[in-house]
This record gives C-alpha cells, sequence and structure tokens, in this order.
C-alpha cells in the first residue's frame, strides 16, 4: 500500500471508530481530572480543553502532553465533554472529524475502561485522562483540580 493510500485510509478508518456506536448520553454523575504525579496539581478549564483538543501538544516544561479519552458511550466522557470541551461528547466527535479530514491533528487515543486511563495516564509523564468521581487511584496518578477561567 502507498503512502498515498495510507493518509486518505487511516482517517476514514478513524472516522468510523470515532462514530461507532455514538449514542445521546446525557451526563451522569462527575468525573475526577487525572494526570500522571509529575504534573501540575492545578489547571484552568481552558488548559485542559487545549491539551484534549490537541490545540496544544507540550506542558509548559516541554513535555508532551499525552491526553486520554474514554469511549465516546462512557457517561463519563459525557460529563467530562460538556463540563470542560462546553460541548456534547458528538460535538467532539464532530470537531475531530472535521479536524482529521483536512489532516490537523489526530484524535487522543481511546479506552473503554477507567483502569486503562489510570495505567496509561501513570506510564506516561505527560499523561492526562478522566475517570468516575470517587475512582480510586494507584500510586503515579493524581487528581488535579480545573480552575476557573
Amino acid at each position: 500500500m502507498t503512502k498515498r493510500q495510507l493518509s486518505i485510509l487511516i482517517p476514514c478508518c478513524l472516522t468510523l471508530l470515532l462514530t461507532a456506536d455514538v449514542r445521546a448520553v446525557e451526563p451522569v454523575g462527575r468525573f475526577t481530572l487525572v494526570v500522571n504525579a509529575s504534573r501540575p496539581a492545578a489547571l484552568s478549564r481552558k488548559q485542559v480543553a487545549d491539551i484534549f483538543l490537541k490545540r496544544v501538544s507540550n506542558w509548559p516544561d516541554g513535555t508532551l502532553a499525552a491526553p486520554i479519552d474514554l469511549s465516546v458511550a462512557s457517561p463519563t466522557r459525557a460529563a467530562f465533554s460538556k463540563t470542560v470541551i462546553g460541548q456534547p461528547t458528538e460535538g467532539v466527535v464532530r470537531y475531530w472529524q472535521q479536524t482529521m479530514n483536512v489532516g490537523l491533528r489526530l484524535t487522543p487515543p481511546l479506552v473503554k475502561a477507567e483502569d486503562g486511563v489510570l495505567a496509561a495516564v501513570k506510564s506516561m509523564p505527560g499523561g492526562i485522562g478522566y475517570v468516575t468521581e470517587g475512582a480510586t487511584l494507584p500510586e503515579g496518578v493524581k487528581t488535579v483540580s480545573i480552575a476557573a477561567d
């Protein structure tokens, strides 16, 4: 397969993955923002949104930011998307479809379970994700407060 064919195929496959199992999910409950223990303990809503929408790719110290998203069907993702991004999950999916169609950025990796978010955040110095409020956090992962912009 040529590079040109791959450059067309990859965004198409990612679009299919993003749109699969998209349902209108109302935010249920709350979420906790988590980061690798080496990251700051407070971020603004805009900083978090910029990291998850990949408008910024590095933390202030230069470490590569590594956002991790839950699946589009997750009620925790619905709460996160509405609160931090300011859009329902479906709006975020549309943002990524448009962004990938023009070849600007790739979506953050998606994981189905919160233990996957925690493992990824723990293993990456720039890791950032979200889990259901009250989830037990492993060593190497800490909560982050979201300060007003």
